[in-house]
């Protein structure tokens, strides 16, 4: 790279030719004595079509747009799918926790799960029949079954049913008989766990034992004498496993069950690390506050749909488990509304609650509101401080119902509907608290296209900001150069063909300044030969995604990408262990530009076809898109140049010329990319 030091600058962009793909970024530090003024937009931002040769881009320093970047525009999304929260980020290690049968959990009643666990490493006689799998609770297996007799109960301390387990003589090699559950522990970080369960009428002790599966070591072992008093007991207990001499990568059985002849009904079993951050995983909390995520949108996604927020508002060894509404899992009600708004601040993040518009009321929103915001005296207050939160929450950001133009969303309904229930959310939820800011569902996709023509008609007056959520899938056959080259085109083309559509239409209604949230983004696609969220394809899809809307120049005013773990990318936790996919760094690096402001560019290069077009919301013409991205921003004391790489398998030689102010000659650059974008 050669830097001449005057105040029309030429630069010569090696790095970008020794890797196909990628994202970079130049910082420059303005020196002092430089002035640096917001001039008219005019045409602030110039792409053009060059065949062949360098790319050439002109950076105008003294042309800064007035808009400052917001911090909103660095966000992520949680929501109760897949592993996201529970064997994610919530740090309770064991699966239904409560001890209930399946047909509490799911919408079925087989007993696949006792297949997925690997039993074959017990002798045939102590598999399970189908009288003891009928009897055990969903995820947990019968252990040494020929010593002990199952029935679950509807005397329970949580949920419907408790486990009651009746042993008979046990042989001493044995070491006990109840029941088992596979697990992975963080043991490459910490070596003591905290157990927590509940007994009633127990006749013998306890015992957990922890083994490890791979090398059948026991690494603990626990006798925990019954309590004497009558009635529910709630029996706590340190574990400290033996240290792996290396980092542990296997996965461990745990065990709990009756020490000798006896009997005992069991609820509740919970099993926490013991560096877990308020229930959360360290690792997890750790790496969010280092990736700098600036707002939080949760519970959903799908799942808020038919979601009711009051099932959590009650202290958390009585949170009942349910069917999860949108997903085919079980739902133990862990985190709910006080761990969420929690976790924003041990992550440092602003809290974004999307409200149940689908099979939910006005009132359950309003008190929602209350609970979060309403002072201690207050009625759904007075509940937020006897749960030991006195100080309101004061959520600023409420978005009204998820993707409700979907037919596969609890609660959906056509735009005409929608608009009636956004007025009676709003109106019901603005009584409870006037300051708060609301965000309408719209849609981006050519599923129902005439969606945000509709509510805009309807609700000019009250409408401030549509959602729009892009997650497009490839179709099979697609070869995978194309389906990149098509992800790559989509975020080019939403600033054009959604936000600033979006934002048109709301002027044509009367709406001075219809603003645009992103809360949900990602590649959408499963197969192993098309881009997917954990490659580098999702971090220059969500790279591209955010700089179209940092050129809206504040009509895209929210961006959560999804998801936070384990789902969109971002991060992955598998065998307790939480690693970081490419995704995570674009916004780890970027999330300090809030706060700079865009500036004139021009930029000359080559062009891409996208080869699935999205005629069904782009319309029928197809375009092409550049397959260099740039955009510069401007800080205080300092002039950040983005620039993306995304053609699949060329390097592009850029070259840049910026005009006006004074720079030091010392730049950093910063660069993510690799051999290829799988």
């Amino acid at each position: 790279m050669r830097i001449n030091v005057r105040s029309i600058r030429l630069f010569t962009w090696e790095t970008i030719k020794k890797k196909f793909t990628g994202i970079f970024l130049l910082f420059c530090l303005v020196l002092p004595g430089c002035s640096l003024l917001h001039k008219e937009r005019g045409d602030m931002f110039t792409f053009t079509e060059k065949t062949e040769g360098t790319a050439q881009a002109v950076i105008e320093t003294d042309h800064v747009s007035p808009y400052v970047v917001s911090e909103r525009l660095f966000g992520k999304f949680t929501e109760n799918l897949g592993h996201n929260i529970y064997g994610g980020f919530w740090g309770q290690i064991l699966q239904n926790p409560s001890l209930e049968p399946i047909s509490v959990c799911m919408n079925r009643e087989d007993y696949s799960w006792f297949n997925e666990a690997g039993l074959s490493e017990t002798s045939g006689d102590n598999l399970p029949n189908q009288r003891q799998m009928k009897n055990s609770p969903y995820r947990w297996h019968p252990w040494n079954a020929k010593y002990c007799s199952y029935e679950l109960k509807e005397d329970a301390y949580n949920t419907k049913h408790a486990l009651y387990m009746e042993t008979t003589e046990i042989p001493a090699n044995a070491q006990g008989a109840g029941i088992r559950q596979s697990i992975s522990l963080p043991l490459h970080r910490v070596n003591r766990y905290n157990l927590s369960f509940y007994v009633k009428d127990a006749s013998a002790p306890i015992v957990v034992i922890i083994k490890d599966k791979a090398e059948k070591k026991i690494l603990c072992k626990e006798i925990i004498p019954a309590p004497a008093t009558e009635g529910w007991n709630k029996i706590t207990h340190t574990l400290e496993l033996e240290k792996p001499e290396k980092a542990s990568i296997n996965s461990q059985w745990f065990y709990i069950g009756l020490h000798e002849k006896g009997s005992v009904l069991m609820d509740q079993a919970c099993l926490f690390p013991e560096d877990a951050i308020e229930g959360f995983d360290p690792d997890v909390v750790r790496l969010l506050k280092e990736q700098g995520v600036r707002m939080l949108r949760f519970p959903g996604g799908n799942y808020v749909s038919g979601y009711h927020w009051k099932d959590d508002a009650v202290p958390l060894d009585k949170r009942p488990t349910m069917k999860n509404p949108a997903w085919e899992r079980d739902d133990p009600h862990h985190v709910g509304t006080d761990e969420h708004i929690r976790f924003c601040r041990l992550i440092g993040a602003e809290p974004l609650i999307c409200v149940n518009a689908g099979n939910g009321t006005p009132e359950e929103a309003a008190d929602w509101v209350e609970y979060c915001n309403g002072s201690a005296d207050t009625k759904w207050g007075k509940v937020r401080a006897e749960l030991g939160h006195p100080e309101p929450y004061n959520v600023r950001v409420w978005e009204i119902g998820n993707e409700l133009w979907g037919s596969w969303q609890i609660g959906a309904c056509n735009p005409e509907e929608y608009a009636k229930r956004y007025r009676a959310f709003y109106n019901a939820m603005k009584e409870r608290d006037p300051s708060i800011y609301m965000i309408a569902t719209g849609n981006a996709t050519g599923l129902y296209p005439e969606w945000n023509d509709v509510v805009i008609r309807d609700c000019p007056d009250i409408l401030h900001s549509l959602t729009v959520h892009f997650l497009y899938t490839n179709t099979e056959n697609c070869p995978p150069a194309s389906a990149f080259l098509s992800q790559m085109g989509y975020s080019w083309l939403f600033e054009k063909h959604v936000f600033r559509k979006i934002h048109e239409k709301g002027l044509k209604a009367g709406i001075d300044d219809l603003k645009v949230a992103i809360t949900e983004e990602m590649i959408y696609n499963g197969r192993a030969y098309h881009p997917r969220p954990d490659t580098l394809a999702e971090a220059l899809f969500y790279t591209g995604t955010l700089l179209s809307a940092i050129r809206t120049e504040g009509i895209v005013e929210i961006f959560t990408h999804s998801a936070i773990l384990n789902h969109g990318g971002n991060m992955s936790k598998q065998l307790g262990h939480v690693f970081c996919e490419p995704v995570y760094y674009p916004l780890q690096e970027m999330n300090r530009l809030a706060g700079t402001s865009p500036v004139r560019f021009s930029m000359d290069c080559p062009y891409g076809d996208i080869p699935e077009w999205p005629g069904d919301w782009a319309g029928p013409n197809p375009e092409k898109f550049p397959l260099i991205d740039m955009t510069p921003l401007m800080g205080k004391d300092q002039l950040d140049i983005i620039l993306v790489n995304r053609s699949p398998d060329s390097p592009i030689p850029v070259r840049i010329r910026i005009k006006g102010g004074r720079f030091d000659p010392k730049i950093r650059v910063y660069e993510l990319s690799g051999k290829s974008y799988l």
